[in-house]
């Protein structure tokens, strides 16, 4: 009869605990769908402490933890994910992802790889492999990569954006723009898309659709002060192609409001300043670009060149010099015209400072 008893009053208790963890399931999936990440905390770690022994909680809250950045706690807990089942898919590719943030690629890759081969159905790592192929350089995996997803929900706009980046790496302008069209139909709000598809259309010559797309992610507008001057960087780059320099002049300006550190504004800046025979502002705006960041060779290119036009010879060859020295391809002056696509002004004086090294 006490055996009965006690058997009734096991299966009672396994069962409320079968209910709870179930519950705390549904629970941490529901919390982490709707990125509430400090409640998927205090529901793993009331799972974990139910059941110590199981990969899912340490999952669940190692997740949420490399959500929030905090990236060593999240380590901890994929590491346990995967020392209770190592046959955990999501767990590998939850890692992955975190030495993606640490920028240690090669961990990332094999903990992707491993997750493929636990299950190859699942379609994340291949979309996560994609983008550190990307992050290598290595485009052509990258794009044999993201062409191999299936599964990834269509509001994974970090993947398709991975995938544009690859195309636009690859100069494929028109697949990236296809698929810049997919996210911004997702999203008419999109405005890093609208930026990225204006880049494409940009380097296509395709001058009227790439300022529509300028404008229109400048009138959506931002709070990635970044992003805000990236954005008028390149609709002044625009605006210089189109000899517009004024517009231009205007938009390098609001880049610099918001990032006073942009290399590219002031040296694009510049190069309006030289074309209008400004040469003590385009002395001004390369130094300050130079100074900034002294290896940004554009800078040092514009600064040499407009030296060179104004008579300080001996500065002119020895900053061009420092360049060849850096790369032999300076002495090239049509590589350097395609490298910072230069106006014809600053062409013309850079073949005669080239000739009189």
């Amino acid at each position: 009869m006490n055996y009965a008893i006690f058997a009734i009053i096991f299966f009672i208790l396994l069962f409320i605990w079968w209910r709870v963890t179930s519950t705390l399931r549904r629970q941490m999936s529901a919390s982490e769908a709707q990125g509430n990440h400090d409640k998927t905390i205090r529901l793993a770690s009331r799972y974990i402490r139910l059941f110590p022994v199981h990969s899912l909680g340490y999952n669940y809250r190692g997740w949420a933890y490399n959500c929030k950045d905090n990236l060593d706690v999240a380590l901890r807990d994929f590491n346990r994910a995967i020392r209770w089942n190592q046959r955990n898919a999501f767990a590998y590719n939850n890692r992955g992802t975190l030495y993606i943030k640490k920028n240690e690629l090669d961990k990332a890759l094999n903990d992707f790889n491993v997750a493929v081969y636990i299950n190859p159905e699942l379609a994340y790592p291949y979309a996560n492999r994609g983008m550190v192929w990307t992050k290598k350089g290595e485009y052509d995996k990258a794009i044999s990569e993201f062409l191999k997803i299936e599964g990834v929900p269509k509001n994974s706009f970090r993947v398709y954006g991975y995938l544009a980046e690859a195309y636009f790496k690859k100069a494929l302008y028109d697949e990236a723009i296809e698929v810049y069209n997919f996210l911004i139909n997702m999203d008419l709000n999109f405005v890093t898309a609208y930026g990225n598809r204006g880049l494409c259309y940009l380097r296509k010559h395709q001058y009227e659709p790439a300022l529509g797309d300028y404008n229109k992610a400048i009138e959506i507008g931002t709070d990635d002060v970044d992003l805000k001057a990236n954005l008028y960087n390149s609709r002044g780059f625009l605006f210089r192609v189109r000899e517009e320099y004024d517009a231009a002049l205007a938009d390098y300006a609001r880049a610099i409001v918001f990032q006073p550190n942009s290399t590219c504004a002031y040296a694009y800046r510049g190069d309006i300043h030289f074309i209008r025979q400004q040469y003590e502002q385009a002395v001004a705006d390369y130094k300050r670009g130079y100074e900034i960041k002294s290896d940004n060779e554009n800078n040092i290119a514009g600064l040499a060149v407009t030296y060179h036009a104004t008579q300080n010879l001996d500065e002119a060859r020895r900053l061009w010099q420092t360049l060849i020295e850096k790369d032999a391809n300076y002495r090239n002056v049509d590589w350097v015209a395609k490298e910072f696509i230069w106006p014809e002004p600053l062409i013309e004086e850079a073949r005669k400072l080239v000739a009189d090294l």
